[in-house]
């Protein structure tokens, strides 16, 4: 574990070199030196968290694993290269993510969750996915919103929806998977279905929830763009927030202090 977390933490110093690369305007291939080192040190050490606790689930890497996520689509996808706005907004949201999970890790593993199912594995795994996609697609929304504000906004407006809606579906589809793997890990570990009581699993619950209504909204066409944009930014923003909150541990100094 010592091996991992060492590498997760350099992962995050290489994710804010590339933040303040997209912040300087430096050239793209600098940026994606430290973003493609970044994210070969933190895929390496996810498989290392899962090898070290195994049969144990990871449960609380979920966050983890959504930084990893988001990284690997301000690399690959082409709008960030072309945007340097979206591209400042993707870097240092995957940097200030990882380095809130370096700074509050919840890296204990109780016995209760030790499940040799596939079930609980597609829980963690696809939480990790639906996350990462939907603050991709947040950081669209809230790009779109910039947009309003520009020249020839109205044709902007609804290119920026349209990028970000494409995030979210997956993201949902990911995050609804999980969901019902969870449920269905529950039945089979247990005997009963998920009783929602705990705060991770309420904050989960009540993004599923944001996500169905603000689809519905975008599908309607009842609102206004920026009034779908605002509404979806906002509480996209709101309940991620909280949903990671709900999975940081006690702060730790990421250096140690003799």
């Amino acid at each position: 574990m010592d091996l991992a977390t060492g590498m997760f933490h350099s992962a995050v110093c290489l994710y804010g070199g590339g933040a303040l690369c997209a912040l300087r305007n430096a050239s793209e291939r600098l940026w994606r030196l430290f973003v493609g080192c970044a994210m070969i040190l933190h895929a390496t050490s996810t498989v290392l968290h899962f090898q070290a606790v195994f049969p144990l689930v990871p449960f609380s890497i979920r966050s983890f694993g959504a930084a990893l996520c988001l990284a690997v689509v301000a690399f690959f996808s082409r709008e960030p290269s072309r945007d340097r706005v979206l591209r400042r907004l993707f870097l240092w949201t995957t940097f200030s993510l990882s380095l809130l999970v370096a700074l509050f890790p919840k890296d204990f593993y109780l016995p209760l969750i030790q499940s040799y199912t596939i079930w609980a594995h597609l829980f963690t795994i696809f939480g990790m996915g639906g996350r990462g996609l939907l603050w991709a697609g947040t950081i669209w929304l809230v790009r779109s919103l910039l947009t309003f504000y520009s020249p020839g906004r109205h044709r902007g407006l609804s290119q920026a929806l349209h990028g970000a809606i494409g995030w979210i579906r997956w993201g949902f589809a990911l995050w609804t998977v999980s969901m019902f793997s969870g449920v269905i890990w529950s039945y089979h570990g247990w005997g009963v279905v998920v009783v929602w009581d705990d705060v991770a699993l309420l904050t989960t619950l009540a993004t599923w929830f944001f996500v169905v209504s603000f689809l519905h909204l975008h599908l309607s066409t009842v609102w206004s763009h920026h009034a779908r944009i605002l509404y979806g930014a906002i509480g996209m923003s709101l309940l991620l927030g909280c949903d990671i909150a709900s999975e940081l541990g006690p702060f730790r100094w990421i250096v140690r202090l003799w």
